[in-house]
């Protein structure tokens, strides 16, 4: 008799499901990848003397990134995150660069895609202080992940992230 109400009660809790849940283990993967190995920044010391967080100064760059779809499905790619961190491995900003239109990537090719990225003062401050040494020079790294969808099936992309070491030092 237990046994006759665990089977209902298991066929009763499997049709509590509002749709079937599908798995797809192939979707679409993409691996993003600078082209760069180590980009410099100049930051410009605006303001207070020294580097300091909210101060105006920023040094800017385009850094060209390659996105490459791996296993042969499209994809789209709706946004690229990018984290920042000391050589330490603090995190020390985060933002995310939306893409709209999403950006299409036929299976097995790749493409690139330029990202404007910003080293503010108040970053550049991290960096510095990160190498022990507040000598207006630091190094550190971003991480870039890419986010989208699979074409054919709409579900969530694999990913392979990109690193993109960095170097600070004060403008002249």
């Amino acid at each position: 008799m237990r046994l006759v109400i665990v089977i209902v009660g298991l066929v009763l809790l499997i049709g509590c499901a509002k749709e079937p849940l599908a798995v797809y283990s192939d979707r679409g993967v993409v691996e993003i990848v600078p082209i760069d190995s180590t980009v410099p920044f100049s930051v410009p010391d605006e303001g207070d003397e020294g580097w300091h967080w909210y101060d105006p100064g920023v040094g800017s760059r385009d850094v060209k990134l390659k996105l490459k779809e791996k296993i042969g499905r499209p994809v789209w790619i709706n946004s690229i995150q990018w984290d920042l961190f000391d050589i330490e491995g603090d995190r020390v900003a985060t933002g995310v660069e939306p893409i709209v239109p999403p950006l299409e990537i036929g299976g097995g090719r790749d493409t690139t895609y330029t990202l404007i990225l910003e080293v503010k003062e108040g970053y550049a401050q991290a960096l510095d202080k990160a190498d022990g040494h507040e000598d207006y020079s630091g190094k550190g790294y971003y991480r870039f992940t890419p986010s989208g969808k699979d074409v054919e099936r709409g579900v969530d992309i694999g990913i392979v992230e990109g690193y993109l070491e960095i170097m600070v030092r004060k403008a002249d």
